[in-house]
């Protein structure tokens, strides 16, 4: 197994919508790599980051420098601005009925930010995770990929989860890492 680990940190943004758990998400992926995220303040925005190293299947170690906006702070061009500054998205998505209209206007707001910046949202790694699925019984993602009007067929990763499937941030990370062509992470 090789020790190596790139010079600049692998930048991921959690993003999502108000109170649609992108702080509870970064605060597992650090409990399954036994790293402690941090707070941090930038002006009046509390940012938590985490630094990850997480080895793939080929033993590499990449370091990943995770980043999210405190899940009570409203500020929308805090998280545009995180967003811009990653190598991959992780948007997170609260699927219960009573959240879907608000996510749904959240990735909206920042896939049309990433337009206003120069770029599309599209070109950078970008995995949905559809969470809190239990709350939403008979959950269906294809259904859900069409209500957000993705086109059949298009190749966007996404990965549900839920209180009864406690692994799912390995899956998202593994979404990310192929779309990254760095191997699956173990």
């Amino acid at each position: 197994m090789s020790s190596s680990t790139d010079a600049r940190p692998f930048r991921v943004t959690v993003a999502g919508a108000l109170g649609h758990g992108r702080q509870e998400v970064l605060e597992a992926v650090c409990r399954r790599f036994n790293a402690e995220p941090l707070a941090h303040y930038v002006g009046e925005l509390r940012v938590w980051s985490a630094e990850i190293a997480a080895p793939n299947e080929a033993g590499d170690r990449r370091t990943l420098l995770m980043r999210c906006l405190d899940d009570a702070c409203p500020y929308v061009a805090g998280q545009d601005l995180l967003v811009r500054q990653s190598d991959a998205v992780i948007f997170v998505f609260d699927v219960r009925h009573e959240h879907l209209e608000e996510g749904w206007r959240s990735l909206q707001r920042v896939a049309e930010s990433a337009q206003r910046g120069g770029y599309d949202l599209r070109s950078k790694p970008l995995v949905l995770q559809y969470h809190r699925c239990d709350g939403h019984p008979g959950f269906q993602p294809s259904r859900m990929d069409g209500w957000l009007g993705l086109p059949p067929g298009e190749e966007v990763a996404r990965v549900v989860t839920s209180a009864s499937r406690p692994h799912g941030e390995g899956a998202v990370f593994n979404a990310l890492w192929r779309q990254a062509g760095a191997g699956r992470l173990t």
